[in-house]
């Protein structure tokens, strides 16, 4: 399997970058410096490129915010589209993301609050912190709380809130609850 030509053009810029500069050099420099004299010996495209995996990414999650941590969001529906809901970090990186969609054929709904995602297949649970509630399917049930301890080590969390038909369902990450084709 060959690599893509990007990949390969990559691979040749940082193998050309390594044989033009001496270690010497560059071990007697501020870490800074170093940056700025690799830097300053690949091609400008190399540099873009560069720059573009280091850019902070602008609608970055919230991996590394607790759970029922307040959130910043966006409901973005696209014509014809599912809905899809982004999570920021900050009001600032929101307003950003929404200035990007000006102009497009979208409507957007922001909001600050707790993401309470549900578990994937039936029995379903709304995970709500420490405590998840079950989803009645009939009129007859009644809704449970259950610790989400307990619901998570037995069910998958279905993040993107596909509620529909299993078979058109494309997010599972397991193959447990996706339906046989």
């Amino acid at each position: 399997m060959s690599l893509p030509q990007s990949t390969e053009k990559a691979r040749s810029l940082f193998q050309t970058l390594f044989q033009n500069v001496s270690n010497d050099r560059l071990l007697l420099q501020e870490p800074a410096t170093q940056f700025d004299f690799l830097f300053s010996n690949v091609s400008e495209e190399a540099r873009l490129a560069v720059s573009r995996l280091a850019a902070p990414k602008q609608h970055d999650t919230q991996a590394d915010t607790p759970d029922g941590a307040d959130r910043f969001a966006v409901v973005i529906v696209e014509s014809g589209e599912f809905p899809v809901v982004k999570l920021f970090k900050t009001a600032e990186q929101l307003a950003r993301y929404v200035g990007t969609l000006e102009g497009q054929d979208v409507c957007v709904v922001c909001f600050h609050g707790q993401f309470m995602p549900i578990t994937a297949g039936k029995p379903r649970y709304i995970i709500m912190g420490t405590d998840s509630v079950s989803v009645p399917l009939s009129e007859h049930q009644k809704p449970t709380v259950v610790g989400t301890t307990t619901v998570t080590a037995k069910y998958e969390v279905q993040d993107d809130g596909f509620i529909g038909p299993p078979e058109l369902a494309t997010s599972y990450a397991s193959t447990a609850h996706k339906p046989a084709k």
